[in-house]
């Protein structure tokens, strides 16, 4: 039976909407026994190949990413992460789109909003984190 992915469609590698493993450890340069350790506390659902590998989504990343700066960042310890990503979902937060975008535009001040770009913002520090540190020249 061929693998499915959450939208019930099969498993397409070649436009780069899943990533393995080791693609993610060098995405988030986080050890990849620390990504399934937090796939496993922070209970990432993800989906498997043919070969059994687990398969991540633009999603899964910027969630460990997420998870990343809360813990590493912030200093969040594992249950104070999982409250952070409880308040998250309780404010019916799902990963960003285009048309998630928009909707926040119309209704900026609400609190489910402003959680919502609180993640966001901080994936995106993050993200800027590693890139300064990625291309930063070491002084003489």
């Amino acid at each position: 039976m061929a693998n499915k992915n959450r939208n019930n469609s099969p498993v397409n590698k070649k436009n780069k909407e899943w990533y393995t493993l080791s693609e993610v450890a060098k995405i988030t340069k986080i050890p990849p026994q620390t990504v399934k350790y937090w796939q496993k506390a922070y209970k990432i659902n993800l989906e498997k190949n043919k070969s059994g590998k687990y398969l991540y989504t633009r999603d899964d990343v910027n969630k460990i990413l997420l998870i990343k700066q809360l813990r590493l960042r912030d200093k969040l310890s594992v249950a104070g992460v999982k409250k952070k990503l409880a308040q998250f979902a309780k404010c019916g937060f799902k990963e960003t789109t285009a048309e998630d975008v928009k909707i926040k535009k119309a209704n900026i001040f609400s609190e489910n909003t402003l959680l919502s770009v609180q993640k966001e913002l901080i994936i995106i520090k993050g993200l800027l984190e590693q890139l300064i540190n990625d291309i930063s020249i070491p002084e003489k």
